[in-house]
């Protein structure tokens, strides 16, 4: 349906209503010129059905109430008043009470479900070569850089807004070059690609010409006019009927530029925009193929808009009781900005911090939300808010007035993990910090990734807190002799292990008082969550070759712990051996080793 068709449809009823040449004439083209600019979406549950039905009975209402001598004996001025009250309550009043929290707050908690989850097996451990160092703001910069060097195609073109997506397995910023102007567009010289800024490498920027050896040319985008507008194509080629929005430019797998559109539908009257599928509109061909979610290609990273998301969320905590909660009672909210994360499947997600409703100061937990499915998982997290881990960053580094970027989260040793790039007046990036989400005092700065997280692991191996993941978490076991051991000025110790060369293992005294008693040579076995790294925070240590008198408590809650602690189906570690022990009253403690030593012959 084009929006030559909808004024027709809507001229109709004009002309049934008024009889009239001059209210008719003024329907069409009041109609075609709004529905060719606004592009409503023709459906029910959308609000541009019943204003344009509004608009049809309404402009013969007003013109026949101008050209009629005796207004309210006129039958023709009766029938159009009754057709014009008739389009005013489907437009106003049933609105309002399909789509009010008032009648509807349970079907707009309902709008997405929100499970708890366990962070440390849904996020992967943080690989520092590969967390995001260039912000949207800096690869646009670099785009523009990258493009100021053509100066012919510069004076053409303009790069449209980056989008992040995971490309070949790296995560890269992708922009389209876009018409710069209406008499650019006339001229119809296609803009000739895109650019590609890593994410991780501000040196790696590529400016797209061509694929598989064929150029491009993107005929269809955001600087195009009339119907070489995304939307505007989409709408005049069948799709006047479908709510569509947020057209993301993304790249499939061979580097092809498509626009990908969310397809939603409203959920609860005409509000509660829930995405139900993608359309794909190839950028060069203007080709379109329609998916529902679980038939989406596996390249494509966003299907569930930002904006979609925060709201669903927010509407989520805010009617935990219903509409009728004066107190606030339980009510959470989504904290101020957002992020898009990446996890260990590989699927991109949603993140954002939760926090009470009438309190900024801290954070209640943080939710993950995939990007393609909706599943949103919720980690009960108390903590800093994504602003007062950047000041705590930015207060590091005070004395250069460096900026820090909006937080992104990562897993590190199993602790949620605040991280961002510290920026100069001039928008480059002079280090990046590491802050801990539940103790924000804990932060690492460096000139580099490695180095701000060697710097923050031995801040959580200060605070003696080094993995505080859960039992889902994987802890591995090291055991041999010592090549080397050095402590550095902050009192940090570093080993070598034979056996295990390619890797440095960090701990301190408050791991072990053994630490600072060892020595080269020495027999030693630690415990650490292995994530690949060259450098691994050890959350336990013991030398072979040092035999301390340990007291009955002591022995009581290793003997405990060596027993609890190892899963026999998975062998994983449980890190709340000690609080579980300390819990127990002195009568259920004799009972377990009781149990224990029966259980094991002793």
């Amino acid at each position: 349906m084009s929006s030559l068709l909808i004024s027709l449809v809507l001229t109709g009823i004009a002309y049934a209503v008024s009889r009239r040449i001059v209210s008719t004439a003024a329907v069409f083209v009041v109609s075609l010129i709004g529905t060719y600019g606004l592009l409503p979406v023709m459906s029910t549950n959308f609000y541009g059905l019943p204003l344009l039905l509004l608009l049809a009975t309404g402009i013969p209402f007003f013109v026949e109430g101008l050209i009629s001598t005796e207004r309210y004996k006129d039958a023709r001025m009766k029938e159009t008043l009754i057709a014009f009250i008739v389009s005013l309550v489907i437009a106003i009043p049933v609105p309002v009470i399909t789509t009010s929290s008032f009648f509807h707050a349970s079907s707009y908690r309902n709008l997405i479900n929100v499970h708890e989850s366990t962070f440390s097996t849904d996020m992967a451990p943080v690989d520092p070569s590969q967390v995001r160092i260039v912000d949207q703001g800096v690869a646009s910069r670099l785009g523009e850089k990258k493009l100021g060097e053509d100066t012919a195609l510069g004076s053409t073109v303009e790069l449209g807004t980056p989008n992040i997506q995971m490309w070949r397995g790296q995560l890269y910023w992708v922009m389209p070059l876009n018409y710069s102007g209406f008499w650019k567009w006339l001229d119809q010289k296609m803009p000739p690609g895109y650019i590609m800024v890593s994410a991780t490498d501000e040196r790696d920027v590529r400016m797209v010409r061509e694929v598989n050896g064929k150029p491009l040319k993107l005929r269809y985008n955001q600087g195009g006019w009339f119907g070489d507008h995304p939307h505007r194509y989409l709408y005049q080629n069948g799709y006047a009927t479908v709510g569509l929005t947020d057209f993301t430019f993304e790249i499939d797998e061979d580097g092809r530029p498509y626009y990908v559109v969310t397809r939603y539908k409203n959920r609860v009257g005409f509000s509660g925009s829930d995405a139900d599928g993608i359309i794909l509109l190839d950028a060069q061909t203007g080709e379109v193929r329609s998916y529902d979610i679980d038939d989406a290609p596996a390249w494509v990273d966003r299907i569930q808009p930002e904006t979609f998301v925060i709201s669903q969320l927010n509407e989520w905590g805010e009617f935990v009781h219903g509409w009728w909660n004066p107190s606030d009672l339980d009510e959470i909210k989504t904290t101020e900005g957002t992020s898009l994360v990446y996890g260990t499947d590989g699927n991109s997600y949603w993140y954002t911090g939760m926090t009470s409703v009438g309190s900024d100061q801290g954070t209640v937990g943080f939710v993950l939300v995939n990007t393609r499915t909706k599943d949103a998982r919720l980690y009960k997290q108390a903590g800093a808010t994504e602003t007062d881990a950047k000041k705590s960053a930015e207060g590091q580094v005070q004395e250069k007035g460096y900026a820090a970027t909006f937080p992104i989260l990562y897993n590190v040793g199993g602790e949620p993990t605040y991280f961002m790039a510290l920026k100069d007046n001039a928008g480059l990036v002079k280090q990046l910090a590491f802050v801990s989400v539940e103790h924000y005092e804990d932060v690492g700065v460096g000139e580099n990734a490695q180095q701000a997280l060697r710097n923050y692991l031995r801040r959580l191996a200060r605070r003696g807190n080094s993995i505080t993941a859960d039992g889902a978490v994987t802890i591995y076991n090291a055991e041999g002799a010592l090549l080397r051991i050095t402590m550095d000025h902050e009192g940090n110790y570093y080993l070598l292990i034979k056996g295990y060369e390619d890797k440095a293992f960090l701990g301190s005294i408050s791991v072990s008082p053994e630490l600072p008693l060892s020595e080269r040579g020495d027999v030693v076995s630690v415990s650490f969550m292995d994530a690949g790294n060259e450098m691994v925070n050890i959350s336990e240590f013991d030398n072979k070759n040092l035999a301390f008198q340990k007291t009955d408590a002591q022995q009581q809650v290793e003997e405990y712990a060596q027993t609890v602690r190892t899963d026999q189906r998975t062998g994983r570690l449980n890190q709340n051996a000690n609080a579980e022990w300390e819990s127990l009253t002195p009568e259920q403690k004799r009972a377990a080793l009781k149990q224990m030593r029966e259980g094991t012959g002793q």
